[in-house]
């Protein structure tokens, strides 16, 4: 059952050539045959033969049956490269700033060395909230997003064409924000391109 307007991961079985090849593969974005307003997600499978899904997304507003045997989509091999979760500059990640001591720095001179002891017990306390680099944006677990497409047909816009002298930029940004868990890989039907004061950023959804 895959209910309205709601992504569902979809355990899949895979009709391969033989018996013996197995090997990563990767699927592309499919409408859903006899099924209104249902669209599998571009997907990657690992290299095995159980335990597979497909992201499945019903952009209907009512619940709709996805039965047995249905074609979610063609597999094809993927090309696996190996990568580093290091800049592709090789450069390390910027240090953490010292949040505690860069405030203390900043508090009026005047304050008396009792003063100064409870605003550093103070700042250590809270320290958590404060944010210690370019990239610490900080998270919540306690609010969840969702954007209500309503029972439109999903849009998966290709990547706008950046100018040369910002693909390093670009690609240093992208494996910076990798690399700090601010984005990460994702194969949804949705995807769109984002632009930036100076570049355009191609962002990949949680």
């Amino acid at each position: 059952m895959l209910l309205p307007s709601q992504e569902t991961d979809i355990p899949v079985r895979i009709t391969r050539e033989s018996r013996g090849s197995v090997y990563e593969g990767i699927t592309e974005a499919l409408k859903v045959p006899n099924l209104s307003h249902v669209y599998s997600g571009r997907s990657v499978l690992p290299a095995q033969l159980t335990k597979l899904q497909v992201r499945v997304v019903n952009a209907d507003t009512r619940e709709q049956v996805l039965r047995k045997g249905t074609r979610l989509g063609k597999l094809e091999r993927a090309v696996v490269i190996e990568t580093s979760n290091q800049p592709s500059s090789q450069e390390p990640l910027a240090p953490e700033i010292d949040v505690v001591e860069q405030m203390m720095s900043s508090l009026p001179k005047e304050l008396s060395k009792e003063q100064q002891k409870a605003a550093k017990e103070l700042l250590t306390e809270q320290e958590a909230i404060f944010s210690k680099g370019e990239y610490d944006i900080g998270r919540t677990p306690y609010v969840e997003y969702r954007i209500d497409t309503g029972a439109h047909r999903p849009i998966r816009q290709t990547l706008r064409r950046h100018p040369f002298k910002y693909l390093d930029i670009i690609d240093k940004q992208v494996e910076e924000m990798k690399a700090h868990g601010i984005i990460e890989p994702a194969a949804s039907p949705w995807a769109s391109s984002a632009r930036t004061q100076e570049v355009q950023l191609a962002p990949i959804l949680y």
